[in-house]
């Protein structure tokens, strides 16, 4: 009967011990060793914790307890079948949204030290943030009252990830659907230069729009305004006139449409130097332009430039170019072209 009593104590105590053996634990299995001195009741799991207990006694006792001798001597069940359990397999945690505290606590770290905590635990950076002296720039103030405003930029990022749809499957195209062909894109029908220059020349407006119309786009930015004529003369050349089968009075009007549109410019331009700055001169009216086709000036008959707008007299003096009249011989250089 008091063997029965035993094993039922015994059995209870292991029951209890799948975790940490409390000190009653130990005191009732010190007291059944002490009776039967039969280890064969307790798995080696209990006997370890027992062991654990009983060497923290003995060495509150006697601390020159000799830890060699106290290994040799324990007592330790070798027959115990134990059946293991596999272990359980992990169950796959979804990653936890982190709370309010320890959004506010990384971004006060941030502020304070300049640089980002990492994967530090909420208690770990709440050690830097009260030992560790910020950066002179990290105003506490500042950031108490922007905490509402950080909270909520967090939670509306949330919000966003949140709501995303998925990305619709693409649709296979049909077998017979035909492909669609690429589009050219269409020139714009305003000409660019005028929103880098809205005050252009007006000659070279009518030159530009003139390319535009035989060549459905616009002269490149550079193109000064001889190399467009050019362009023009050499398209006009191309052309074959139309021999449609009009009435006489109607051949006549188509005649004159075509006279006047093939009009040819006789403006003669030609490149000078003017004190060491290259300039582009219209022989025929004594206008003056700069590589960026605007009116700059007229040329008088000495050859001294008059200025439309002092703002000009100033780029010309401030180029690379530019010679001071006391440094260049008299006269001008041209080239025709």
């Amino acid at each position: 009967m008091a063997r029965t009593k035993q094993i039922k104590n015994t059995t209870e105590t292991i029951k209890t011990t799948k975790t940490t053996m409390t000190l009653e634990q130990y005191h009732e299995i010190n007291s059944a060793l002490k009776d039967s001195n039969d280890v064969s009741l307790y798995n080696s799991e209990t006997l370890l914790q027992y062991h654990l207990w009983d060497l923290y006694i003995k060495m509150s006792d006697q601390p020159d307890l000799i830890f060699d001798d106290f290994l040799s001597n324990l007592p330790l069940n070798t027959q115990a079948s134990e059946t293991s359990s596999p272990p359980e397999k992990k169950k796959k945690t979804t990653t936890q949204a982190p709370t309010d505290e320890l959004i506010i606590a990384r971004a006060r770290y941030k502020a304070m030290f300049g640089k980002a905590p990492g994967r530090m635990k909420l208690e770990n950076i709440y050690k830097k943030i009260d030992n560790e002296e910020p950066i002179e720039s990290y105003n506490d103030d500042e950031f108490t009252q922007g905490i509402p405003d950080l909270l909520k930029t967090h939670h509306d990022k949330s919000a966003k990830k949140t709501k995303r749809s998925p990305s619709p499957k693409k649709s296979s195209p049909k077998k017979n659907s035909p492909k669609a062909s690429p589009t050219k894109k269409k020139s714009s029908t305003t000409d660019p230069m005028l929103k880098k220059n809205p005050d252009l020349d007006e000659h070279l407006k009518e030159v530009r729009q003139k390319y535009y119309s035989m060549y459905g786009k616009w002269p490149h930015g550079k193109m000064k305004i001889p190399s467009i004529l050019k362009k023009i003369d050499d398209a006009i050349g191309d052309m074959e006139p139309a021999q449609p089968d009009l009435d006489p009075q109607d051949e006549e009007i188509v005649a004159q449409a075509i006279d006047q549109d093939l009009h040819h410019d006789d403006t003669t331009y030609e490149k000078i130097i003017y004190q060491g700055v290259e300039y582009t001169h219209d022989a025929k009216t004594g206008q003056v332009f700069n590589e960026n086709h605007e009116l700059v000036a007229h040329k008088d008959e000495h050859g001294a430039f008059i200025w439309i707008d002092p703002k000009f007299q100033h780029y010309h003096e401030v180029d690379d170019d530019y010679e001071a009249p006391g440094q260049i011989d008299d006269g001008t250089e041209t080239e025709e072209e």
